[in-house]
Parts: structure tokens; sequence; C-alpha cells
């Protein structure tokens, strides 16, 4: 054998060791980018379980415990517009008046067990139509009605240390979603409108 045969072959396994630690070892972009796929996924579920059910549909954010899951009614949700100040006090309330009390099951039906983002990646915050201010923590919910329409949202992941960001916006007319490779902060008119 040659050295330009050994230094091609020893070139050729470098390349197929890379690829396969990228595969055992994946980086935070390209675990962030699979969460934002599953996410889409989703909420794309979410648009059609309203729309072809003809039911009343939440996509259901706990941001602490970097998790999310669908509720259904056949009645409307409550949707009432808050800041994330509001909701800290509202829940901190909640929290000890549960401790007083043994809660009901909600009427809500859960479609499926909460999904869990991958371990390094979190959510950053999350934008919705009803809220003041981008929600950092605790539970947020996205609606989905019936006739077809989706709260307008934008939903920030980043990896722990944020240098990693993929964000999703939701269109509230199709229910499809787009994924960007940038923290994305959208301007008022687009979550009050939905443009």
């Amino acid at each position: 054998m040659t050295l330009t045969e050994i230094l091609v072959t020893l070139a050729l396994i470098a390349i197929v060791m890379g690829v396969g630690l990228l595969y055992v070892f994946p980086s935070d972009v390209s675990k962030a980018k699979e969460d934002a796929r599953r996410l889409v996924g989703t909420i794309r579920l979410a648009y059609n379980e309203a729309v072809l059910n003809q039911k009343y549909v939440k996509l259901v954010f706990d941001i602490d415990k970097k998790s999310y899951y669908i509720e259904s009614s056949p009645t409307a949700f409550l949707i009432e517009k808050t800041s994330p100040d509001e909701k800290i006090a509202a829940n901190t309330e909640n929290e000890e008046e549960n401790n007083n009390e043994v809660s009901e099951s909600p009427q809500e039906n859960i479609l499926f067990a909460p999904e869990k983002l991958n371990s390094d990646i979190k959510f950053k915050d999350i934008m919705v139509a009803h809220a003041d201010k981008p929600i950092e923590s605790g539970k947020e919910a996205m609606h989905f009605l019936p006739i077809g329409w989706a709260e307008p949202t934008v939903i920030n992941l980043s990896n722990e240390d944020e240098k990693v960001f993929f964000s999703i916006k939701v269109n509230p007319l199709t229910g499809k979603a787009e994924i960007r490779d940038e923290y994305y902060e959208p301007e008022e008119k687009e979550l009050s409108t939905g443009s």
C-alpha cells in the first residue's frame, strides 16, 4: 500500500467515525431542531383535532418541567388576558388552596402523555396572544378553535447556555408552524391580529 492509499483510508475512517459520533452524541443544535420539529407536529395534531372532531383544544406547555401535552373539550375553554406577574400570584394562591383541599380531576381530556424536550433543551419563553409579556416559567397554553383558528403563538427554544435558539411561529388561520434558527420576538400586531 502506498502512503496516499493509507491517508485516504484514514480520512474515510475519520469521516465515518465523525458521522457516527453525531448520532451517538448529538449536538445541542440537532437536539433543538429535533424538538422544534416534534413540536410542530404536535401543533398540527392539535389543529387537526380541533377542526376534524369539532372540539376546543389547547396545547399546554409546562415550562419548568420542559414538557407539553394536548387537552380537548367539547365546550370552550375560558381564556383570560393575563400578565406573567398575575399568573405567578394566582399560582401561589392556588397552591395554598390545593394544600388544604383535595382537587378534582379536570374535565378536559388529555389526548396523550406529556412529551418532554431533550435533556439539554428548554423553553426560553412562550408568547401567546392572551398574555401581555413572554411567559418564562409555570404553565401556559395555546388554544385551537373548531372553526379552524389557532391562537397566534411564538415558542422560543434554547439550550441551557442560551447559545442555540430555535423559534416556532404559528399561523392562526392555517395552523402551520414555521421554524426559524434564531430567537424570534414578534411585533405586537403579529400576536394580536395573527398576521
